[in-house]
Order: structure tokens, then C-alpha cells, then sequence
């Protein structure tokens, strides 16, 4: 049984944040098909080579709970485009 590489799970997570809105990881992690700790890992590498933004909001308005949120940069978009 062959994983998928750190490439294929980036441009996995690139290709659902193209539609330019605000993702959580917990929403990542369902449509990349990963555990959230990957996806954390995987969107701070993203976050150094400025192809995501992330933002640590205080509380969500359903539960009062810190939570983040994930967006693609026009870097990560020109990115994508490459892979």
C-alpha cells in the first residue's frame, strides 16, 4: 500500500481552498481525506512559503471555541497552477 506524498497532500489542500473561501482544518481534513495534524503541519509549511493565510480567531459564534481559519494566497494560487 503506497501513501501519498507531502506534494500530493499540499496540492490537495491548495485545490480546496482555490474557491477563495475560509476554510477550517477540521473541513480540510474531510476533503483532503487526513488527520488534522497533518493538515496543520502541511498548512504551516504552506503558510511559510506564503501560499495560505492563517488566522486564529477568538471564538466561533456557534460554540464560543478558539478556532482557525485557512485561506489560499495569490501566491498559492500561482502555485497550484505549477503542480
Amino acid at each position: 500500500m503506497s501513501g501519498r506524498t507531502s506534494l500530493q497532500i499540499k496540492k490537495q489542500i491548495l485545490n480546496v481552498l482555490k474557491d477563495g473561501k475560509m476554510h477550517s482544518y477540521a473541513e480540510l481534513e474531510k476533503r483532503v481525506n487526513s488527520n488534522w495534524q497533518t493538515i496543520r503541519e502541511h498548512c504551516k509549511e504552506l503558510e511559510i512559503f506564503e501560499c495560505v493565510a492563517i488566522e486564529h480567531k477568538e471564538s466561533h459564534q456557534k460554540n464560543n471555541k478558539p478556532y482557525t481559519e485557512i485561506s489560499i494566497t495569490k501566491n498559492g494560487l500561482k502555485t497550484l497552477d505549477k503542480l
